[in-house]
């Protein structure tokens, strides 16, 4: 008789299993190790600043910005109405009304100018349609 075993998710650094989890890597034997976002966006942040990490990165957003030009330019024009004062951007964050530094969504990149003010983890769930 086999048995299960029962886990639960848990962060590789810092053991924690309150924020979301996303899979780390898998090893040989198809065991997958988590990270929590905080740890995540931390061991990115190292990467960015090592010399393959800056290229890969530099790279990777010009391809972004060369595939999908309607995007950039919808960002381009709304960071600039922002700038102006054309558009204030909120304090808090339209959908956990988190205090904390907010991020236009675009719903739409043909309407620039109509944007959803979210924080970054909310931002994060809908680019993800998690929301």
């Amino acid at each position: 008789m086999k048995y299960c075993k029962t886990t639960t998710k848990h962060c590789q650094k810092c053991k924690t299993t309150e924020e979301p989890l996303h899979i780390n890597s898998k090893n040989k034997h198809g065991n997958i190790s988590y990270m929590c976002r905080t740890c995540n966006t931390e061991r990115h942040k190292k990467y960015r600043q090592t010399e393959e990490g800056k290229e890969k990165t530099y790279k990777a957003i010009y391809k972004s910005i060369s595939n999908m030009k309607y995007k950039q330019m919808a960002r381009i024009k709304l960071n600039y109405h922002v700038r102006k004062g054309y558009i204030i951007r909120p304090d808090k964050c339209s959908i956990c009304n988190l205090v904390a530094k907010v991020e236009g969504h675009h719903k739409d990149h043909l309407k620039p100018l109509e944007v959803m003010w979210v924080c970054r983890s909310c931002h994060c769930d809908l680019e993800k349609n998690v929301l």
